[in-house]
């Protein structure tokens, strides 16, 4: 898979009527370990991941003109869900919320397979504005920025989130690589 990023309008009055919500990242959990960690504590947390591919992911970045290759570790115990790595940063990528009682929890929300549309609606009218109608599967799609968008980093993370018959089907997240060369984990 090959993903391509570019800088965002620098325009202040472009951004809050056509942007998603940001919600923050740095607080979030997956079933009450951080979506950002260290592969030590990767490993300590889930153990060792049921595949993993290296070079599975490559991201372009226009701006800086590299290409970024992260490997996938992909976990199926009860649930499907992987992290993407980075020299010794994993970060959560995927998970399907089929047939789990598994959950994200953001400060601003909670996703797990009760999440509805009407949950999005209601939190986030601007971003439920902005969904993406239909395709093949039926699924609807919602998208959140992540809060990692600074003056120096201006491209958003997008959070995509796939509703299937009204209720959270999936979580895609995909960290840009020019957030990597000064990440500090929370503290």
């Amino acid at each position: 898979m090959t993903l391509m990023s570019c800088k965002g309008n620098k325009d202040q009055h472009f951004r809050p009527y056509f942007a998603p919500k940001s919600i923050d990242i740095l607080k979030a959990t997956y079933n009450g370990n951080p979506l950002i960690l260290s592969k030590t504590n990767l490993l300590e947390f889930y153990g060792q991941p049921s595949s993993e591919i290296k070079n599975c992911v490559t991201i372009s970045n226009l701006t800086s003109n590299q290409n970024i290759q992260y490997d996938c570790w992909t976990y199926q115990q009860i649930s499907r869900f992987g992290f993407d790595i980075y020299k010794n940063i994993g970060y959560l990528s995927y998970v399907s919320f089929r047939n789990t009682a598994t959950q994200i929890n953001y400060p601003e929300i909670k996703f797990s397979s009760q999440t509805t549309l009407n949950d999005i609606k209601r939190q986030f009218p601007k971003t439920y504005n902005l969904k993406i109608l239909g395709n093949e599967d039926g699924l609807i799609i919602v998208s959140l920025n992540d809060n990692l968008m600074t003056q120096e980093h201006e491209s958003a993370n997008i959070i995509e989130l796939g509703f299937k018959n009204g209720f959270l089907d999936y979580y895609k997240y995909q960290i840009e690589p020019e957030y990597w060369s000064n990440f500090q984990f929370p503290k």
